[in-house]
């Protein structure tokens, strides 16, 4: 099956019995470190490093930075959840060709 089927297909389906395949469409060895979390009136910020592989690749470990706000319920469940990062430092700038270009650009607004 191509791959961005299945994995289309995957989250259009997912489900409580579908979580433990997660493994089946995501990158390898993903895991989260969380760096702070500040709560307080029924919500809370948390920053994170989120450190993976790419599969069926023998590159080094990733990192990708960003923070999560999150908003709970009155019984204690999350209603809420909304991830922040910076898609252009942590993914885009790591890519051969763009990589190059994003940090020009970076490098030309900062100066």
């Amino acid at each position: 099956m191509d791959p961005v089927i299945r994995v289309k297909q995957f989250f259009e389906t997912l489900s409580r019995e579908s979580v433990a395949r997660i493994g089946e469409v995501q990158v390898a060895a993903p895991r989260f470190v969380i760096a702070e979390a500040v709560a307080g009136d029924g919500q809370a910020f948390l920053t994170w490093e989120f450190f993976f592989r790419f599969r069926a690749s023998h590159q080094a470990e990733r990192c990708i930075r960003g923070a999560t706000h999150l908003r709970f319920a009155p019984d204690g469940r999350v209603r809420a959840h909304r991830d922040y990062r910076d898609a252009a430092e942590e993914l885009y700038e790591k890519l051969p060709v763009l990589g190059a270009f994003m940090r020009f650009l970076r490098r030309r607004a900062a100066g």
